[in-house]
C-alpha cells in the first residue's frame, strides 16, 4: 500500500495518510483520522482499491419471469456501451444470464470503469440501467417476505 491509496482491513478502510514504523494512518470517507497499529494492518487481509487504474463493475438485476432475455441483456449491455467511461479493455461490456431464482432470472451486466470517483461512476450507471430498463417496460423484481401473524395477541412479535 502506499499514501493516497483507499484501502480496507479487517474493521478498517479509508485513504492512507501516512504510513509509519509503528502505525498507519487512514483519513475515512467521514473526514476522521485512524491510527492502527501495523500489526494490525499486516496480519490481516487488506484490500487496495486503488491499487489498479480500472475496476470491474457488475450489476446484478432480476427480471421477471417472463421477460424476453435477449431484449433485457441488449437493452442492458446498451446502456454499458453508452456509458461515459466504460473501457473495452480488459474485456468489452456484456450482460449475462446468471440464476434463475424462485421469483426472478438474474442478469448480470459487466464493464470496466476508472477506479477513480468510483462511486460517482458507478451510481450514474445503476441510474441509466434503471431508467432503460424501465424505458422498455422490463421489471425489475425484488423478494418479497410475507408475513404472518401466528396468534390471535395483536401484540405478539410478528414471525418472519
Amino acid at each position: 500500500m502506499q499514501v493516497g491509496e483507499y484501502i480496507e482491513t479487517p474493521g478498517f478502510f479509508g485513504t492512507v495518510d501516512e504510513i509509519g514504523l509503528f502505525s498507519t494512518s487512514l483519513k475515512t470517507p467521514d473526514g476522521l483520522f485512524v491510527y492502527i497499529p501495523n500489526g494490525q494492518v499486516w496480519s490481516h487481509r487488506l484490500q487496495n482499491y486503488a491499487r489498479h487504474t480500472e475496476r470491474r463493475l457488475s450489476i446484478d438485476i432480476g427480471v421477471s419471469l417472463d421477460t424476453d432475455l435477449d431484449t433485457a441483456k441488449k437493452v442492458m449491455t446498451d446502456v454499458l456501451r453508452a456509458t461515459p467511461n466504460v473501457q473495452d479493455a480488459p474485456a468489452a461490456p456484456d450482460c449475462f444470464v446468471i440464476d434463475f431464482a424462485e421469483t426472478a432470472i438474474v442478469l448480470s451486466a459487466r464493464c470496466w470503469l476508472p477506479s477513480d470517483n468510483w462511486l460517482a461512476v458507478t451510481s450514474d450507471t445503476r441510474l441509466r440501467m434503471k431508467k432503460a430498463l424501465d424505458a422498455h417496460g422490463i421489471n425489475i423484481c425484488v423478494p418479497h417476505q410475507i408475513l404472518v401473524r401466528k396468534t390471535s395477541n395483536p401484540y405478539a412479535p410478528v414471525l418472519r
